[in-house]
């Protein structure tokens, strides 16, 4: 039985991996500030704690040790020095769950590789600050750890989604209205929440994974007609409505979420050799998943408010 403490760990695919690892009889204990979630599912601890503060976590996790630490909520290298201070000869193995936004690159005619730099001013302002951060960390850890792992994750899918991915462009589609994307943006990966809590599970204490970087998205090629035609029964290539980026930036729209180019996951695919859920399985229940959590949680304000926003903000681009 391995221990293991899990930042996060209360929504989506953290909430999911700690399920899963306690499930294969793990001592699983998730770190976060009881705001979502107060009560665990038996074999989940919750250690309440402020990781911006460094007395709180220090208290928290007081005369605790652990086998492996699992990161999904470090968003600036801060955050990433703290807890690795007060962690310190605490545990084993890191690993960090980082982002495909962290190669600072929007459009590649080939698929991006962990070892190489990509960095371009072409890049969605809204969310290069995040990206930044999110790679500052990533050296951070590097520099600090050597027994770390570094997963970058592109777009994740599935049950549990409370963004409402698929549900934002449900609405779009069943209203008449075009969908606005990139047009720069040719392939991109995915991966649906399901298999990335498998492979997040099996790189736990696995000296393969040990002092890497590793992009984790499914295999499959996709572009924005699969994705849609996958997804949406009512879709029709006459939804889509492909502009320049810059042209949708400068006038202040941001789709809901940045696609991405595609990943090279060759290390993954030499590591784990994983499986993935085809989209067609995987698509209709989440949609039908999101469908019915926004029946109840849609509200003004937060992410929820920033997805009806989305819904009636781009009327200076007549749609």
């Amino acid at each position: 039985m391995e221990k293991i403490l899990i930042f996060g760990g209360s929504r989506f695919h953290g909430y999911q991996l700690a399920q899963s690892l306690s499930k294969t009889g793990n001592e699983v204990n998730v770190l976060n500030r009881g705001n979502f979630r107060s009560e665990y599912p038996l074999g989940i601890n919750l250690i309440k704690a402020d990781r911006n503060d460094p007395a709180s976590l220090k208290t928290a996790l007081l005369k605790k040790e652990f086998s492996a630490v699992i990161d999904n909520s470090c968003y600036t290298p801060n955050q990433m020095r703290i807890s690795l201070e007060v962690l310190s000869g605490k545990f084993q193995h890191y690993v960090f769950t980082s982002t495909i936004a962290a190669y600072l690159t929007y459009a590649s005619e080939q698929k991006l590789k962990e070892e190489e730099n990509y960095k371009s001013d072409f890049f969605p302002p809204n969310i290069k600050e995040y990206a930044l951060n999110k790679l500052a960390a990533e050296q951070v850890l590097r520099t600090s750890f050597k027994n770390n792992t570094i997963l970058r994750v592109p777009n994740v899918f599935g049950e549990g989604d409370f963004l409402g991915k698929l549900f934002f462009f449900d609405q779009r589609i069943s209203q008449g209205r075009k969908i606005l994307l990139e047009k720069e943006v040719d392939k991109f990966s995915l991966v649906y929440v399901k298999d990335l809590v498998k492979i997040m599970q099996e790189t736990v204490l696995n000296e393969k994974c040990i002092n890497k970087t590793i992009n984790i998205a499914d295999t499959a090629p996709h572009s924005y007609v699969d994705f849609f035609s996958s997804v949406y029964k009512n879709f029709s290539l006459g939804s889509l409505l492909l502009i320049p980026a810059k042209d949708l930036w400068e006038k202040g729209y941001f789709p809901l979420f940045p696609w991405m180019p595609e990943l090279d996951c060759s290390l993954q695919n030499k590591i784990f050799v994983p499986s993935f859920t085809p989209i067609k399985d995987w698509a209709p229940k989440t949609l039908e998943w999101e469908i019915e959590y926004f029946k109840t949680h849609i509200h003004k304000g937060g992410l929820i408010g920033e997805l009806e926003d989305k819904l009636t903000c781009v009327k200076c681009l007549k749609t």
